[in-house]
């Protein structure tokens, strides 16, 4: 004989037949052996004889009598799961809608699904059947017939499964649109029978329960005496459930998932992550780079989906790891560039981050991850417009370069890239003038240039403050830009303010410029026309312009007296000379490259890396530039758009 605890064994109550069940009460006795519905009775008396549990056993048989009674046990828990859904959430949701109208009753249907109808056949059928055999066991110590006669109403699985990833979608849909509807659900899963879960969690029981019967049924079958007169019942149910499992089982891989994400959501503050298309395909610390630049870090923990990308503050509540959401990225639209020192910036609609690891290898596992992403995300959406023939679309909503000014957030120019204001070059000094960023295009500009607002597309049309320039352009006023400007200059009696630089058809860098007997480091942009030495790289006034076709570059001789390597000299026949240093020799050779060959030479100019046929952007025009890599095989720089 087996023994079992009797603490071990679950209990419910029983429970009443759902009034709204598709499953009719007609039909002659339901010991008959048929297989015909129809011709099962489930009158009153039947059915309080059923619902009387069967008394707990102390002593088993066998381990097949052991396994027979861990099927019950579980049919029990299950029809209680059941209950709960119909009970609390789904007439809850159905008397609430009726006063509230938050959506129709088809679309509390296409929720549910066929709900009703599963729970009416397991409380009203299987587990009564059950309870009665486990009551008569010494008698018949059978349950393979009982799941044969009763496997191929399993099929009403089917359309629940199938519906399923609709009915999350229409749950996160309408918990948005209708936010007392959202306040319903978490008020319900709040009560100590749902466990503080969502409902999403407990929907999942329905599409995981057939595969739990396979399980049960196969361990039935191997604890079963082989001179067993219920072998061949049990054989055929369990060919039955094979069968009705197969849906579900293909189905489990993505639930597999979405039982990660529910687990997921639970730590997560700010955002609500339930989506059965959503996929966790990579998380970890890492650490974020304030926006204005300095020394101000923060370590942030990363999620990374199939569709968005969370930066989160980790965090303990009562020993529970939680998360809460401070940016969250679509991966639709989204660009990966590189930088140095471990570094990586991420730009989409919503905001524009730079990364940080600590290793270049962890480094190259984000980004790989994330263009991964992105690139996936660019093929459904390239499937979708091919397969949808949307070639009549408007030209605002066809994917290209996507740049529109305000339809995505800029990157923030830092503070330390400017020492005046962008747009008059007015210096910034510490107390009497402030620097303030332009929401819309990221220039550092002073209160005055910068006292405009606009809406802005990728903050919800929220009213932003931008500057002058981007102001005008909102409006379509691209005169009134450049008549403040002319307005500018006049009154600061400045007409060499730099207006724009063509950074793809310049070369810079940062040089040491010997002024007066002593180094000062400029920054230094080479165009087709121009040279200009600037304090810091995004400054509008130059301390310097030399007109660069004018001037012949020379080296440096014995009787310059200079004292610093890598150094030359620019002469334009006269007297007038220039003399600079550069960092390294490989950057000397550039700049000699320039002045001899054009700046052309030198844009033109490609690196091959170590590996996988990538190459390598020359410098960028801005301090610890973020370089564009590319290739057939590989990506470091990504516009999905």
């Amino acid at each position: 004989m087996l023994e079992v605890p009797k603490s071990t064994i679950k209990r419910i109550g029983g429970s009443t037949k759902s009034e709204d069940s598709d499953f009719g009460s007609t039909g002659s006795d339901r010991d008959s052996g048929s297989d015909d519905w129809d011709s099962w009775d489930s009158t009153s008396d039947s059915q309080d004889e059923a619902q009387a549990e069967a008394p707990e056993p102390i002593n088993f048989i066998d381990e097949s009598h052991k396994v027979a009674y861990e099927v019950l046990t579980s049919e029990r828990t299950y029809v209680e799961r059941l209950s709960l859904l119909d009970q609390a959430f789904l007439a809850r949701i159905e008397r609430e809608n009726e006063k509230a109208h938050w959506f129709s009753n088809e679309v509390v249907k296409e929720i549910f699904s066929n709900l009703r109808s599963i729970y009416a056949f397991h409380h009203n059928f299987l587990l009564p059947d059950l309870e009665n055999r486990l009551k008569q066991w010494e008698e018949n110590p059978s349950i393979g017939d009982i799941l044969r006669r009763l496997a191929p109403f399993l099929k009403l699985y089917s359309d629940y499964v199938s519906n399923f990833d609709n009915s999350m979608k229409l749950l996160n849909l309408w918990s948005q649109k209708a936010p007392k509807f959202g306040s319903l659900l978490s008020e319900i899963q709040r009560q100590p029978q749902c466990m503080n879960l969502a409902l999403q969690h407990h929907m999942l029981e329905p599409v995981q329960r057939i595969p739990r019967y396979e399980l049960l049924l196969k361990d039935y079958l191997k604890r079963l005496p082989q001179e067993s007169l219920d072998r061949k019942d049990a054989e055929e149910a369990m060919t039955r459930i094979a069968q009705a499992a197969h849906h579900s089982n293909d189905m489990m891989k993505t639930t597999d998932q979405f039982q990660k994400l529910l687990k997921l959501n639970e730590k997560i503050e700010g955002e609500d992550i339930i989506d059965p298309s959503r996929q966790l395909l990579k998380e970890g610390k890492i650490v974020k780079i304030a926006a204005r630049g300095g020394s101000q870090q923060k370590e942030m923990y990363l999620f990374l989906f199939n569709d968005m990308m969370l930066c989160c503050v980790r965090g303990k509540i009562l020993k529970r790891v939680n998360y809460t959401v401070k940016h969250k990225l679509d991966v639709d639209g989204m660009k990966i560039l590189d930088a140095e020192d471990c570094k990586f910036r991420v730009e989409s609609k919503q905001k524009a981050l730079e990364l940080q690891t600590t290793s270049e290898e962890e480094k190259e596992e984000w980004m790989k991850s994330i263009i991964s992403t992105v690139h996936e995300m660019h093929r459904k959406k390239q499937t979708f417009i091919n397969n949808d023939a949307m070639n009549d679309r408007p030209a605002s909503e066809e994917l290209g370069e996507g740049r529109e000014l305000g339809m995505r957030a800029p990157r923030w120019i830092k503070d330390e890239e400017v020492t005046m204001c962008m747009r008059c070059g007015t210096d910034f000094k510490a107390i009497t003038r402030r620097r303030h960023h332009c929401r819309a295009c990221g220039a550092v500009v002073c209160n005055k240039c910068s006292s405009y607002e606009a809406q802005l597309p990728y903050d919800d049309n929220k009213m932003n403050r931008v500057c002058y320039k981007c102001y005008y352009t909102f409006k379509g006023e691209e005169e009134g830009a450049k008549e403040q400007m002319r307005r500018i200059k006049h009154e600061q009696h400045e007409d060499s303010l730099i207006t724009e630089i063509d950074e793809e058809n310049s070369y810079s860098s940062f040089l040491n410029v010997l002024q007066k007997r002593e180094w000062v480091r400029f920054w230094v942009v080479a165009t087709k026309q121009d040279l200009f030495a600037l304090k810091a790289p995004k400054d509008v006034r130059p301390v310097l312009t030399l007109p660069i076709k004018l001037y012949k570059i020379c080296e440096i001789s014995e009787s310059d007296n200079v004292d610093k390597p890598h150094a030359f000299k620019l002469s334009d026949g006269s007297r007038s000379q220039h003399v600079f240093a550069a960092d390294n020799r490989e950057l000397k050779k550039r700049w000699l490259m320039v002045f001899n060959d054009g700046v052309e030479s030198v844009l033109k100019t490609k690196y091959m890396t170590e590996s996988d046929d990538v190459f390598m952007d020359a410098p960028s025009s801005s301090p610890g530039s973020f370089l564009s890599f590319s290739s057939s095989h590989k990506s470091y720089t990504v516009n999905a758009t």
